[in-house]
């Protein structure tokens, strides 16, 4: 289980280094331009280096931070400490944070109503409650403005990013990187190589696309970011992950590698929409199953999950879109032999209840504002305070010494890409019609 706070949003920071690479001019032309012309994309990554100007950790989440980062798996004790939360009931506790751009510092604050009238804003709600004596009950919603583009827009960007090597010249999608987006390909250059971005279009007219990206901590080292190379060498180089992404009858739609140092991706899409890798062409589907492994090496021992199952349905209301996924299967846990043995304790709850994840796009008056829920169950024990202690030693090691590289390693990559983004705006508006 991952944190469920806005320390150290991985996901988030890889999306946007995949973006940066994949991402040419058919997805930022299909995010499309503000009233007085700039391209939304380049809001979008504004909002992004907004939010990363949090290197300095000077602001008032810092010290709730680092408690949520040790004790988010077993969270009695938080819940017992009323100096933590900002508000406070019977049934519940909330702790509500606002951040917003004050000068060149992104500062967060306690505020149970934050405004959100920046490109870059956010606002965070942590419920806590207590369901039985060893039983609690996570919710939290954080909300970041990222303009006022029109979340279908979205949408049309992620498809387009898939389906960009079906435009580029022979399928090769690397010299159209290197010349639309040179600022951003040297940013995330630091981070490794990009070997293959690339696809072949098929004779029914699906795109097979593919992509590899050797992660290089040697590289990132000698860019000045020290202390995010050492978190590289010592949780993602021993990292493997095998995942893939299905339709209901377990077709593979998209897969995913990891295996020292090495991303490889392949997926088959339609218009950037994903139909199985095999077999004759079907309509894409409406709902997907996300399958992975992951094990490493963490403190002194190696851990993972095998066969971690996340349910996903596709959101489109009118009002916003986005994703609904929950994982409601237990997974195969690859502890040291012996640990649940002599611990003790069951790690099913989570998965009996159901961890819902929410990530959506919609409209908060003229601003567009990304949201990410979370809803889990969590039961103390012995053995759930040592899964916790693995999860926070990864979380505590960048909350501590990785944090202010990882914040200004991709605020530079974000203000490289948005720079690319109005470069490229530029030169359509004065190409000859």
């Amino acid at each position: 289980m991952r944190s469920f706070s806005a320390q150290c949003p991985h996901g988030t920071r890889l999306l946007l280094a995949l973006l940066a690479v994949l991402g040419c001019q058919p997805t930022v032309g299909a995010l499309g331009v503000t009233p007085s012309g700039t391209p939304h994309g380049a809001d979008v990554m504004e909002a992004v280096a907004v939010h990363l100007r949090r290197e300095g950790m000077a602001d008032g989440f810092g010290p709730h931070q680092a408690r949520l980062t040790r004790e988010l798996m077993t969270p009695s004790g938080l819940y017992e400490d009323p100096a933590w939360w900002t508000t406070r009931s019977a049934q519940s506790r909330v702790l509500h944070f606002g951040g917003t751009r004050q000068g060149a510092r992104y500062e967060m604050v306690p505020h149970t109503q934050p405004r959100m009238d920046q490109v870059g804003d956010a606002r965070y709600a942590f419920e806590l409650r207590q369901r039985a004596e060893a039983e609690f009950e996570w919710n939290t919603v954080e909300d970041y403005q990222i303009g006022s583009v029109d979340p279908a827009r979205v949408i049309g960007a992620v498809r387009a990013t898939f389906a960009a090597p079906a435009h580029a010249p022979n399928g090769a999608l690397l010299p159209l990187l290197h010349e639309q987006f040179p600022l951003a390909d040297a940013a995330f250059a630091r981070l490794g190589t990009m070997e293959e971005a690339a696809g072949t279009v098929l004779a029914d007219g699906s795109l097979l696309g593919r992509m590899k990206i050797l992660l290089d901590p040697q590289r990132t080292r000698a860019a000045g970011f020290p202390y995010l190379a050492k978190y590289l060498d010592r949780y993602i180089t021993p990292m493997r992950l095998d995942g893939k992404l299905t339709d209901l009858q377990g077709r593979t739609l998209f897969s995913l590698t990891m295996v020292k140092n090495r991303l490889e991706m392949k997926w088959r899409a339609v218009e950037g929409r994903f139909v199985p890798l095999d077999g004759p062409l079907l309509p894409p589907p409406e709902r997907w199953r996300v399958v992975f492994s992951i094990s490493s090496h963490v403190l002194l021992w190696d851990a993972g999950a095998k066969n971690v199952e996340m349910d996903v349905t596709g959101i489109d209301d009118g009002r916003e879109v986005g994703w609904l996924m929950r994982f409601g299967k237990t997974p195969t846990w690859d502890f040291p032999p012996g640990v649940v043995r002599m611990l003790g304790g069951s790690l099913e709850k989570p998965f009996q209840d159901g961890i819902l994840l929410r990530m959506t796009i919609g409209k908060d008056g003229p601003r567009t504002v990304a949201t990410r829920r979370i809803h889990a169950v969590l039961e103390e024990s012995v053995l759930m305070r040592w899964v916790g202690r693995l999860v926070s030693a990864i979380s505590e090691d960048f909350v501590e010494r990785t944090q202010a590289d990882g914040y200004r390693f991709f605020r530079q990559g974000a203000d490289a890409y948005r720079a690319d983004i109005v470069n490229l705006a530029a030169r359509g508006a004065s190409a000859p019609q």
